[in-house]
């Protein structure tokens, strides 16, 4: 640009977000109101957009964000105008989710933004890039934990991956976490003791591994015949919440498996929520049949026109009584 210009930061106090809910003003999406500190001079309100649109932590009314100025939408070659951007929230608290003053006026401070529960930070391992929201909620692009890497860390992973050797292990892990244990503590008010996800505690997650064993998952029924889960080594995607969904809107939900699929349920239906027609049990329904077949292959008692009897007359008593197995109490399939 024709006319250069040095960027100055300053740190000011969020006063109103109004425009983050409301997005009112189409120029300034995402802005905030803040308070410049300026010790040479009176301080003075400013309107302050984000430095990135794309990615943002809009910050909430009391806390402290460092500003610069930089070029608006009306500037051109041959002249600047200049508009607030804040790049960042200052963690003056070292908080995930509080990070005002305590000296600011809660009357001025918006508290149903804020988490009503301490909100701990996540337990960073060597190399890991954490994402990390107010509420709780989490991004872990990680890696294979080596025992040794971690030793002296305050809390210990709940993945490992190849331990042979003692050189870091570069298998990546990524975890999407929705965290719900939560306290309130009045001697740690802002949260800065670590935690670390769960997958058997947490409210809802996402596994994406490479060679890691997640040492506390728990299902309710046993996978024995497919190898269990605790000790494979081997990519794997899992998830766990309350319930899961996954509606397909115009196509297909494939499910592709080069072994098994196994359907672990105490009751299975097929076809629709109300399907009542029971599933049979194909091993009670080979015996009957072959105790029929037996039955009709001895013949019968008596002469043509006359009523007879089956002359195993016991294949078909065992038949009768193994009709009541047959059906399926579990599983089920619409009509």
């Amino acid at each position: 640009m024709a006319n250069p210009f040095r960027v100055t930061f300053e740190i000011a106090e969020v006063i109103d977000v109004e425009q983050i809910r409301t997005g009112e003003n189409q120029e300034n999406l995402y802005s905030v109101s803040a308070e410049v500190y300026n010790t040479s001079t009176v301080q003075h309100d400013v309107q302050v957009r984000p430095a990135s649109i794309n990615m943002q932590t809009p910050p909430t009314v009391g806390e402290i964000i460092l500003i610069f100025n930089g070029p608006n939408q009306y500037s051109g070659r041959n002249n600047v105008e200049l508009q607030w951007y804040y790049l960042c929230t200052l963690p003056i608290q070292s908080s995930i989710y509080k990070n005002v003053l305590p000296s600011t006026d809660k009357s001025n401070v918006n508290e149903n933004v804020l988490p009503t529960k301490t909100i701990n930070p996540l337990q960073a391992f060597s190399g890991d890039t954490l994402i990390q929201g107010r509420f709780g909620n989490s991004i872990r692009l990680g890696s294979s934990a080596i025992q040794k890497d971690v030793s002296q860390t305050s809390i210990m992973p709940s993945w490992f991956g190849n331990n042979s050797t003692n050189k870091l292990n570069s298998d990546p892990i990524i975890i999407l976490s929705n965290t719900s244990k939560h306290s309130s503590n009045n001697q740690d008010p802002y949260g800065r003791k670590y935690s670390i996800e769960n997958i058997d505690t947490d409210a809802s997650s996402l596994y994406l591994t490479t060679t890691q064993q997640i040492n506390n998952l728990s299902l309710n029924k046993n996978t024995n015949k497919s190898g269990g889960y605790l000790n494979f080594n081997q990519s794997q995607l899992i998830g766990t919440a309350d319930r899961i969904l996954l509606s397909s809107k115009t196509n297909n939900i494939i499910l592709d498996s080069s072994n098994r699929i196994s359907l672990n349920a105490d009751e299975i239906l097929l076809g629709s929520e109300d399907a009542a027609e029971p599933m049979v049990h194909g091993k009670e329904l080979i015996e009957i049949l072959t105790l029929i077949m037996n039955s009709i292959q001895a013949g019968m008692f008596g002469s043509g026109g006359i009523y007879s009897l089956p002359a195993d007359n016991t294949s078909i008593d065992g038949a009768r009584k193994k009709l009541s197995k047959l059906i399926s109490t579990k599983y089920f399939m619409k009509k």
